[in-house]
């Protein structure tokens, strides 16, 4: 007898690691299919080119709102694109968001394009996506492949097998025969553990980690800046810096006519374009001859997903004091709730999935004083934060 219960069990042994090992192939199998098809059914994903959507729609919204051509063909050439106005129309027909401002996109989108060739034909209506968007359910798509699988798994053991109903119904035939009544072993449940919290956010972690890597020299003006490590105990740690983006500068000064900049930030690894930011204008007193501004916004867009973005009002301390309803207006157009009273030194971070921008404000002068702005020096230290 024990003969035969050694080699029932060595059967059983067998057989229950081909089950494991053709599980586990079924799961990675389905995962790996899963990511696939998600990773082309993905916007931006299937080709680079598809990442500029994000970033000529944002100079098609600044066309519409200044009318000024020429400085979206300027904004434009940044892409390197040999033909503008075929990748601009390629946009404007193929543009089909969700969210609040998608009419709006659409409508500047067009605007742009025929004002890049008057002869162009464009539809009536744009066209606008319904509720329902792909990137809700795409991050589902490898579990549901894979468990598709196990599924399928579990019915050709069955369908192998073919006598599990009949061994169960005997089986219980004979617990009944014999009056033998077997409950099955009670659910253990588990604990009810409530995990730690901890007051923190994105904008904290990721400033955190940016403190405690290595120091940096970076090229000032530079839009793909080389990053070198001091020397230091920090130095020695086996984790890499974080190479910057962009490090570049900006400056306003009263007067100045030129400001809306759409600066382009390019990978440091691959070289593709993975987002943009600049500085914007905010409120001003009408009253002046001159375009005297006491609030201003500087805004990060990351183009490496769905085309997150990030800004913030910088307002005088006069503005924050007097004008503050004004600034939370300005606030609530460029979809934002931070407003921070501009001063010199570090800015709270802009932060989005792909990228992190420190802003770091040089030198600033106010006229009269704590009023409207004189002169502004910003520096953008982009970085990405995944590869």
């Amino acid at each position: 007898m024990r003969p035969f219960l050694r080699a029932l069990a060595a059967q059983s042994g067998r057989r229950l690691t081909i089950v494991a090992v053709a599980l586990l192939v079924v799961l990675v199998a389905g995962w790996g299919a899963g990511s696939v098809v998600a990773d082309r059914l993905r916007p931006g994903a299937a080709e680079p080119a598809l990442a500029w959507d994000h970033y000529i729609t944002n100079v098609a919204a600044l066309y519409a709102r200044d009318r000024n051509l020429e400085a979206a063909k300027e904004s434009l050439q940044a892409l390197k694109i040999p033909d503008l106005k075929a990748s601009v129309l390629s946009v404007a027909l193929a543009h089909n968001p969700t969210g609040p401002t998608a009419e709006q996109d659409a409508r500047a989108l067009r605007e742009l394009a025929r004002a890049l060739d008057p002869d162009v034909k464009l539809p009536e209506q744009p066209r606008v996506q319904s509720s329902s968007d792909t990137r809700v359910w795409l991050p589902f798509l490898p579990w549901a492949l894979a468990l598709f699988g196990v599924v399928l798994l579990g019915f050709a053991v069955v369908i192998a097998r073919g006598s599990i109903p009949t061994a169960v119904v005997s089986a219980a035939a004979r617990v009944r025969d014999h009056g033998k009544r077997r409950s099955a072993p009670g659910v253990i449940p588990f604990p009810k553990v409530r995990p730690a919290t901890r007051e923190s956010s994105p904008l904290r972690d990721i400033e955190a980690e940016l403190t405690t890597a290595p120091r940096l020299r970076r090229l000032r003006g530079s839009r793909n800046a080389q990053a070198e490590p001091e020397s230091g105990p920090l130095a020695e740690s086996n984790r890499p810096p974080l190479t910057p983006a962009l490090d570049v500068e900006v400056a306003y000064e009263l007067g100045s006519s030129s400001l809306e900049e759409i600066i382009p930030i390019y990978h440091p690894a691959t070289g593709k374009l993975v987002g943009g930011c600049g500085l914007g204008t905010g409120p001003r007193f009408s009253s002046l001859t001159v375009e005297a501004y006491y609030g201003f916004c500087v805004w990060l867009q990351d183009n490496t997903g769905a085309g997150e973005t990030k800004s913030m009002v910088l307002a005088s301390p006069w503005s924050y004091r007097e004008r503050r309803d004004t600034l939370r207006e300005f606030a609530r157009q460029i979809n934002t709730e931070s407003i921070a009273v501009v001063s010199v030194g570090d800015l709270p971070l802009l932060h989005t999935r792909g990228l992190t921008a420190k802003v770091e404000v040089l030198s600033v002068e106010f006229a009269p004083p704590d009023s409207y702005f004189r002169r502004l020096r910003l520096r953008f230290v982009v970085t990405p934060t995944r590869a």
